[in-house]
């Protein structure tokens, strides 16, 4: 089975993606490992790879293998777009998607053997859930070549809807008919659980294999730590 993990950064996020993000995910897989360009600069992309001794991971730049940046959103709706890349032009035919600011405390590789044929898998979003019921979270996203059919949705709504990101857009998508719900799967919330459930109750943090800090106040924390 051909399978992958995928993330995406600009250049803002460069910093957490190539020295703290990605050698975590590597340390805990011997699955490929794709970076999307969602909008680095000149050279940035040969230093993410590492220029004179290259690393685990490939950057998959804006124009090369069919990869084309998206230019009538913005780069948090770019996500199920690079999702669908991988599966339709790249051949993989299973991915696991996860944001750049996802601490990997373990192995996600048994999500692989879990993730339903047509269906994406998504883990409840604790906090977003109190508000919208039944919001998932899209942090880590588990998907395989036969749920083309919902990333094109998924796509398409990123694209119309005037929504906070690529969550909420979904979850609109979603709420529009009960049926649609039938293309989710669940997720155990070890692989993603997020700041905000932390916070609210820290012995979750016991046992995460994800922990998601969301947010500017996340990206702080992980700089913090980073600087540590």
């Amino acid at each position: 089975m051909n399978v992958a993990y995928l993330t995406g950064t600009n250049t803002t996020q460069l910093d957490i993606t190539g020295s703290w993000f990605l050698p975590r995910l590597a340390e805990h897989t011997e699955v490929d490992i794709l970076c999307y360009d969602f909008g680095l600069e000149n050279g940035e992309a040969r230093i993410l790879e590492g220029e004179d001794s290259p690393r685990r991971w490939r950057v998959i730049q804006d124009g090369v293998a069919g990869w084309k940046i998206p230019s009538d959103k913005y780069p948090w709706f770019f996500k199920p777009d690079a999702i669908q890349h991988a599966l339709l032009e790249l051949g993989y035919d299973k991915v696991i998607w996860i944001d750049n600011d996802v601490e990997v405390r373990g192995s996600f590789d048994h999500i692989f053997d879990t993730i339903e044929t047509g269906k994406l898998m998504l883990a409840d979003d604790w906090y977003a859930s109190k508000g919208y019921p039944g919001m998932k979270n899209t942090g880590v996203v588990g998907a395989c070549a036969e749920s083309l059919s919902i990333l094109e949705a998924w796509i398409w709504a990123c694209e119309v809807g005037q929504r906070r990101g690529d969550q909420e857009a979904l979850y609109s998508w979603l709420q529009k008919d009960e049926t649609r719900w039938e293309f989710i799967s669940h997720m155990p919330i070890k692989y993603n659980t997020t700041r905000l459930h932390i916070q609210a109750h820290p012995e979750v943090e016991e046992g995460a294999v994800g922990i998601h800090w969301t947010g500017p106040v996340g990206k702080a924390h992980i700089r913090d730590m980073m600087n540590d």
